[in-house]
């Protein structure tokens, strides 16, 4: 719901939004703008981070006016699912991005792209409804959001499943899991642990990471926090 929309139904009940409400959206943005929160995986926190943005911006009707910390949120939130091929997560990122003037990395929208053109539809009477229908509706609404032609199977009139489009295998879990041996040898600074990571990952998990890491300018920042590196082994000055 829009907000104009919103305004004028609560206006025919009788409720008109005062002046302790001016101070909402600055808030809201200061509230996403708190960047190490995302990342860090949290999905309850990435979504409302998207959804926030969604709001802010009326579906992409008007200018969110993020400022750069929130912008980041966004890179943070983006790196995770990523990382965990959650492309229901990164879809919402993606177009949240976009909503705020920004164009994704086209690593990330490839992947969405690869998502949307690989799904398909079951429409036998004994498909299960326990299916991915929201993520290819969100991952679809991302590629018209992007202008793609991915538009994906045709949408029959009678029931149907949504199975789940290709995607790389995860390597979130394995990349935490082969942080959290290094014990006290885990840095926090990307230069000093790239080749240590990269070596003891599978070689799958190795290639989505190293995406990972040309994806986003963030991503030096990103692992900075996401290390949870002993205190004495991180650095003084961050490394956006």
């Amino acid at each position: 719901m829009q907000r104009a929309e919103a305004r004028r139904l609560l206006a025919r009940r009788g409720v008109r939004l005062g002046a302790s409400m001016s101070g909402l959206d600055d808030r809201v943005r200061e509230l996403i703008s708190r960047s190490s929160t995302f990342a860090l995986p949290n999905k309850k926190a990435a979504y409302e981070l998207t959804h926030i943005v969604f709001y802010l911006s009326e579906y992409g009707a008007r200018d969110p006016d993020l400022p750069f910390a929130a912008v980041l949120s966004l890179e943070y939130a983006g790196l995770v699912a990523f990382l965990e091929q959650n492309i229901d997560l990164l879809s919402e990122v993606c177009v949240a991005l976009r909503h705020a003037g920004f164009a994704p990395n086209e690593i990330w929208e490839d992947a969405i792209r690869e998502y949307v053109s690989t799904a398909q539809l079951d429409t036998s009477e004994d498909a299960s409804l326990n299916d991915n229908y929201h993520t290819y509706l969100v991952a679809a609404w991302a590629v018209a959001v992007m202008g793609a032609q991915e538009s994906g199977p045709a949408i029959p009139p009678s029931r149907c499943a949504f199975l789940a489009g290709h995607t790389a295998p995860g390597a979130l879990r394995s990349l935490s899991t082969t942080l959290m041996t290094l014990g006290g040898a885990r840095l926090s600074d990307w230069s000093k642990m790239r080749d240590v990571v990269l070596d003891a990952l599978p070689p799958q998990d190795a290639n989505l990471v190293q995406l990972a890491e040309h994806s986003s300018p963030a991503f030096r920042g990103f692992f900075e926090i996401f290390a949870r590196a002993p205190k004495g082994n991180r650095p003084r000055q961050p490394l956006h």
